[in-house]
């Protein structure tokens, strides 16, 4: 196992290298936990954690700084997102994956920073891939509307500050995969779960991701659908 800790203040241009090999940690958490304490002793700003271990690849980025600034601009969802499914389409292809794009183009713009909320998306569309090994039908969906009254948007709203009323915008992820066994719903965004979905990861992509969401006062959901599979989404005010 091994790791680098790479400072990207300058959008991921690299200041310096923290390099740890397999002979100094005997799991995964250990290692990025201790990565995360001396990135915190040794930077300020938000840094990338490149991971790479038995084949697994991921890419976290950390918030060293407790009081976070986000580079927030205003985006188009429809060509942001699609450049995110761009990005993987050859993981899509090569689970022979049938992509659904539904993309409203009537989405307003929504002030966001981009490179926080790109891997939100990339890691909710990575899940949904690893789960559909053998193909699958993928959905990712955008859409602006009001909240409403009802028991989907109770799901939604429920712990928030979000009200029936509020516009939002809303972007799905859906798969048709093995699903999340119902004991791992309640533990999907705690540091370093690895549910029976994650492949091999090291449990901490979602927990990074609604950390995120949160910094964007937006809201993170996952559940299974009765008819198989699962379903993420993303919701932001306007």
């Amino acid at each position: 196992m091994n790791f680098t800790i790479a400072s990207h203040n300058d959008k991921y241009n690299a200041k310096e290298f923290i390099h740890y090999d397999s002979v100094e940690f005997e799991n995964i958490p250990e290692m990025v936990t201790a990565g995360y304490a001396y990135a915190s002793a040794k930077f300020k700003g938000n840094h990338r954690l490149d991971i790479n271990y038995e084949g697994y690849e991921d890419v976290l980025i950390l918030d060293i700084d407790e009081d976070v600034t986000l580079e927030q601009a205003k985006i188009i969802f429809k060509k942001y997102t699609n450049f995110i499914i761009t990005s993987k389409s050859h993981q899509i292809e090569k689970n022979k994956i049938e992509l659904n794009n539904m993309l409203d183009t009537a989405i307003p713009m929504v002030e966001l920073d981009a490179n926080r909320i790109e891997q939100v998306l990339l890691n909710l569309m990575l899940n949904a891939i690893k789960a559909m090994p053998e193909g699958g039908k993928l959905v990712v969906k955008t859409v602006s509307r009001e909240l409403k009254e009802d028991k989907e948007d109770a799901f939604i709203i429920e712990g928030t500050d979000y009200s029936p009323g509020d516009i939002v915008v809303i972007v799905t992820i859906e798969d048709t995969g093995c699903g999340i066994a119902e004991g791992d719903l309640d533990k999907l965004f705690n540091p370093f779960f690895a549910s029976s979905r994650s492949d091999g990861g090291i449990g901490l992509g979602l927990y990074v991701s609604r950390n995120i969401m949160d910094l964007h006062h937006g809201i993170i959901r996952i559940n299974n659908k009765e008819e198989g599979g699962a379903k993420a989404m993303l919701v932001f005010k306007v």
